[in-house]
């Protein structure tokens, strides 16, 4: 049984794609595996998301229907190293750029942090 992430890049809005749109997903993950389903938190850096490589997640389930911006740099940071920790992911976007986002914005990360290239 797999520990899976399953989260959007968006705080919760009623009439939006929260979550609990998912919940089909959720529930047929849920058959065979852990699942935590959530949204982004509402400000700055999710305190899941920007601390994912630290967590016992095995996989994440990344839904981004923000509208271009809903990563910071520490989630993309995060992220890239959970993911080269061993980490599943898999993310679904509408605009198919997020793994480009992922990648830009983790570098950024690294170069301000360190002063040198990733």
């Amino acid at each position: 049984m797999a520990r899976i992430l399953l989260q959007t890049t968006i705080p919760y809005t009623e009439d939006d794609w929260n979550v609990g749109r998912f919940s089909l997903l959720r529930n047929l993950l849920a058959t065979q595996h852990d699942v935590t389903a959530r949204n982004k938190s509402t400000t700055g850096s999710d305190p899941i998301l920007a601390t994912i490589d630290r967590t016992d997640y095995d996989q994440i389930w990344l839904i981004a229907v923000d509208t271009g911006n809903g990563l910071t740099p520490d989630e993309c940071r995060a992220i890239s190293n959970f993911r080269r920790g061993g980490g599943g992911l898999f993310v679904t976007d509408r605009r198919s750029v997020i793994f480009l986002r992922i990648r830009t914005k983790a570098m950024s990360a690294h170069r301000k942090r360190t002063g040198r290239r990733a």
